[in-house]
């Protein structure tokens, strides 16, 4: 088995998308890793329980499969959520999400992918980069199609990916080159999920995927040697952890 490179050199679709979005919040993040007290808001506890109920809900027989079942799962598991005690500003709120978690369970048991056999559920997938850099990332589920595999990635949060870009997205190319790698098999479809607004967003590769590959391999060249880490300020701030400690924050 190859030997794990070391964390700086791991490249997940977050790690890549923070740095796109802001070096300096990357470089707290995945380099100088100061310690913070992180964030948790209910969108953050809604997503890790529907992705819990969901990955055990897809492990069932799908004839297994019932909605009221997956619904007191979800009540169970969302009082284990790490963090959920401090996510909320009141009782009211947390009922609030609670119940969009239960309505995204009953709008996706209507759909046909309520009773798919998957391949795969919740499993890691990852390339290595020349130079000894790997990325990787955690694929919440992977279909079997006549002539190859589907990744899916269920999203709880809303759809802001315009039609027919999805091959733009960072998670989706990162999610294809790590899972034909993986499974060495050719990724034919990704699919994104928007639970909650009934959408899909589909990215169908034609091509062969090595030149995806070249494009990621110097993305990550790129972060890696870097050595000015620019601050970028946008509306994005006012959610960051390490804001309190940001240049472009210091005479504020």
């Amino acid at each position: 088995m190859t030997p794990r490179p070391p964390k700086e050199k791991r490249h997940s679709p977050s790690a890549i998308k923070t740095f796109e979005q802001c070096p300096k919040k990357w470089q707290f993040q995945y380099r100088l890793r100061p310690p913070i007290d992180k964030k948790i808001g209910p969108p953050l506890i809604l997503g890790n329980a529907i992705h819990t109920v969901l990955e055990r809900v897809m492990e069932m027989p799908a004839a297994e499969r019932d909605l009221p079942a997956a619904q007191d799962m979800l009540r169970k598991v969302w009082a284990t959520v790490e963090g959920r005690g401090e996510a909320f500003e009141s009782r009211d709120q947390e009922r609030e999400f609670g119940e969009r978690g239960l309505g995204i369970l009953a709008s996706y048991a209507e759909t046909p992918d309520w009773q798919v056999t998957p391949l795969h559920v919740e499993q890691w997938a990852q390339l290595d980069l020349p130079g000894g850099s790997q990325l990787f990332g955690k694929i919440d589920r992977v279909d079997a199609l006549d002539d190859g595999i589907e990744i899916i990635d269920y999203k709880t949060g809303k759809c802001k990916i315009p039609a027919d870009a999805l091959d733009q997205d960072i998670g989706a190319q990162v999610y294809a080159v790590a899972a034909e790698n993986t499974w060495q098999k050719p990724v034919r479809r990704v699919r994104f999920i928007f639970l909650e607004a009934g959408v899909d967003r589909i990215w169908e590769p034609d091509e062969d995927l090595i030149d995806l590959r070249e494009l990621l391999a110097d993305e990550v060249d790129t972060i890696e040697t870097t050595t000015d880490f620019e601050t970028r300020k946008t509306p994005l701030c006012n959610w960051c952890d390490y804001q309190a400690m940001c240049p472009a924050f210091a005479a504020a």
